[in-house]
């Protein structure tokens, strides 16, 4: 016998993920948990699969924490990953990572590699690869190099030796790192002409010390640094003036944070963030006092 009851439709995650832990506001359209989900045929359904890069695993079977398509010359394309036991391997096109750029690191599968991209200062200087985790020294691949390097002993920050930077970004011709807990609210910059020098008097600047944790993360964004604090403070650096002690640094919120290293994307003419509490947020330009503002988009169907 046919089937004679009533087909209703379950209003299940059209309103996607919510990462409150005050599950009185979670609407029962959102979700609370999500992996490998897709919206792109209008209805919620499982994320399509991939081709594996490299068809046999890694040696050991580490996990992947990070990976950067990286070109270090015009027409040379190159895959580097960080493997969670401390290894770095980079594929030269053939899926294989045949190459070892590093061995016994102090990354783990906890950390979180930033990837900046620098050098070429002068045309005859190599592109750099700089990679941020936390664990180990900011390390460095030139070129299209067999191995990777700790940044430059004598010229980098003092206060990098013994305690590294979180992350890290390519800003206004100027490598630029923070996160290190012994320094937790501050700022470094390089010279212009070396992204591996760090070596003058005043290449720091102290973001409102005392305000949240630690800085966790960094984006260079229409001409202004935007750092993220854990787990609450947003600023923006402002460097347009050529001379570096008239940068200033304003308080975009003191409420809201960034969530870790990679919180962020650049989505058109917004930052689109996650804050400590798992709520996604634009970061919109407007001219609010002539400055930024963030808007939630977790929230905009409460």
């Amino acid at each position: 016998m046919a089937y004679q009851g009533f087909v209703e439709e379950l209003p299940v995650g059209q309103d996607g993920l919510n990462g409150a832990e005050n599950l009185a506001l979670v609407l029962p359209t959102q979700l609370t948990d999500a992996l490998n989900i897709s919206y792109a045929s209008g209805a919620l359904s499982r994320d399509g699969g991939a081709t594996h890069l490299n068809g046999t695993a890694l040696t050991g079977t580490p996990t992947v924490i990070g990976c950067w398509d990286w070109f270090p010359a015009v027409a040379t394309q190159r895959t580097v990953a960080l493997t969670s036991n401390g290894n770095a391997y980079k594929d030269t096109g053939g899926g294989v990572f045949g190459v070892t750029l590093a061995t016994g690191k102090l990354w783990t599968s906890s950390s979180i590699p930033v990837f900046a991209e620098g050098g070429k200062e002068a045309a005859a200087n190599n592109a750099k690869l700089f990679i941020f985790t936390g664990q180990e020294q900011v390390q460095v691949l030139s070129a299209d190099g067999l191995v990777l390097a700790d940044i430059t002993a004598g010229t980098r920050p003092a206060d990098w030796a013994a305690s590294f930077p979180y992350c890290g970004a390519n800003h206004e011709g100027r490598l630029w790192g923070g996160g290190n807990t012994n320094a937790p609210h501050t700022v470094y910059f390089s010279s212009t002409t070396n992204y591996e020098d760090f070596s003058a008097a005043a290449s720091l600047i102290n973001i409102h010390p005392g305000e949240g944790q630690r800085i966790v993360a960094m984006c260079s964004f229409k001409g202004l640094l935007i750092v993220w604090k854990y787990p609450r403070g947003i600023y923006a650096i402002d460097t347009s003036s050529p001379t570096t002690a008239n940068w200033r640094v304003s308080r975009i919120a003191s409420t809201l944070g960034g969530a870790g290293p990679r919180c962020w994307c650049v989505v058109e003419d917004d930052i689109l963030f996650m804050d400590a509490a798992g709520n996604f947020h634009f970061l919109s330009a407007v001219q609010e006092f002539g400055s930024l503002a963030s808007t939630s988009i977790s929230k905009r169907v409460w």
